[in-house]
């Protein structure tokens, strides 16, 4: 089986028609751009995204109500926690968990509110709480407490939670339910399984000398499974038709940063990474570059996971910014793209050594100009005026650490990003 390299590739703007996804609006929280760790939606319109801004300091929560156009900052809070997951329950209770790591010594905490993020209360946890679903009525977590997994229970729409004991099992990262009320909890090395809600677990193992990366578990039985393998140096893929009891060897993928994998049916998957988006119409053959609406046609960010409403609607998610598909990654074409055109932003030379010029034409306003390190830590900011509708200003970055930034334009309303390196 073929290996697959992972190239990204800057083409010229021509390529730029043939966008799959959109990019979207991302706000600014505690003046950083936030990590979105897990994005949800009740409807086509309303969403909820969590993770943390400022380096792990602030634990984000998001809400949008217009399909993730915008997004209004619910929860902003200094406790060094960054938020991995969130669940929302019914049409009033979400519930976002997540993790703290301090000095070596790791704890988590649960976060619910009942009005649908109005308000919100957090439980502290003694582990650090990784992962939240749910089957039927009721919810389950997972997480872990140095090299022992935890896995709890509620039933009560987590106004409380019931310890399940499991021996024997390590480092717990996620909870995958199929509709067929078959849980399982994907460890470091295997994968358990259990039948009725958790009372009794077998053990599933894919691959020897290799860590789990991520699983997908389909109702009709079909699951897949990427594995870390320690030698080689690699990710390979599993595949199974019967809910895991047996696997095969699919393809192999070569080194990189990967986030977690969505398959809106049996065939077609979603797998997010950094500064990209591979998707696959056949389980994971012919697996095919999507490109994102921007001039580069290239994500921006290390992308960390994908949502789903139908198998067309589709939202991205990573560090600071969003993206969404309305056609299953086919395509897109919409007015924000018209309003790009017609606001041309350039930077160069790109990459640099000391220096860029940035030019923008269009400009019937003031425009915001930051900078932002690969961290989201602000590095500059300046207003700028235009001149018959056109700013040229040149920004020197010669003091700066080689690596990559991005510049951020806000002008005539809208919010523009380039990524720029610094050599």
């Amino acid at each position: 089986m073929k290996k697959i390299y992972l190239v990204i590739a800057f083409v010229s703007s021509y390529c730029f028609a043939y966008a799959q996804w959109e990019t979207v609006y991302h706000p600014l929280v505690n003046n950083n751009f936030p990590s979105i760790n897990k994005v949800v939606f009740k409807n086509y319109n309303e969403g909820i995204a969590v993770g943390s801004s400022g380096d792990l300091e602030w634990s984000i929560i998001m809400k949008t109500i217009d399909s993730g156009y915008h997004w209004d900052t619910l929860y902003s809070v200094h406790d060094s926690i960054g938020l991995t997951d969130v669940l929302i329950v019914n049409d009033s209770i979400v519930i976002a968990v997540g993790e703290k790591i301090f000095a070596g010594y790791s704890t988590g905490a649960i976060i619910r509110s009942t009005d649908f993020g109005n308000n919100w209360i957090s439980t502290p946890m003694n582990f650090r709480v990784l992962n939240i679903n749910k089957n039927n009525s009721m919810i389950f977590i997972s997480g872990t407490s140095g090299v022992f997994g935890n896995f709890y229970n509620s039933t009560d729409n987590g106004s409380s939670w019931n310890p399940i004991i499991l021996n024997s099992i390590d480092y717990l990262r996620e909870i995958k339910i199929t509709n067929d009320s078959i849980l399982y909890l994907m460890g470091t090395y295997d994968i358990f399984r259990s039948t009725n809600n958790g009372i009794y677990w077998d053990t599933i193992h894919i691959a020897d000398s290799s860590f789990l990366h991520d699983m997908v578990f389909r109702n009709s039985g079909i699951c897949y499974a990427i594995v870390d393998d320690t030698i080689p140096n690699g990710k390979r893929i599993f595949k199974s038709n019967n809910f895991g009891n047996t696997w095969s060897f699919t393809d192999s993928l070569s080194p990189s940063n990967y986030g977690q994998m969505e398959f809106v049916n049996d065939t077609t998957g979603y797998l997010p990474g950094q500064f990209m988006m591979l998707k696959t119409s056949t389980g994971w053959d012919n697996l095919e570059f999507q490109h994102a609406s921007n001039p580069a046609w290239y994500f921006y960010d290390d992308l960390i996971g994908v949502f789903f409403l139908n198998e067309d609607t589709g939202f991205a998610y990573g560090w600071h910014q969003f993206y969404r598909t309305e056609t299953g990654g086919e395509y897109f074409n919409s007015v924000n793209s018209i309003s790009e055109n017609r606001n041309s932003i350039n930077i160069s030379p790109n990459p640099l050594t000391e220096d860029f010029q940035l030019s923008v034409t269009g400009a019937e306003s003031d425009a915001v100009i930051s900078i932002y390190n690969i961290v989201g830590q602000q590095q500059f900011h300046s207003t700028l005026k235009p001149q018959n509708s056109f700013i040229n200003q040149t920004i020197s970055l010669r003091n700066y650490s080689a690596g990559v930034y991005i510049v951020s334009v806000t002008v005539n309303g809208e919010n523009f990003m380039r990524k720029v390196v610094k050599q």
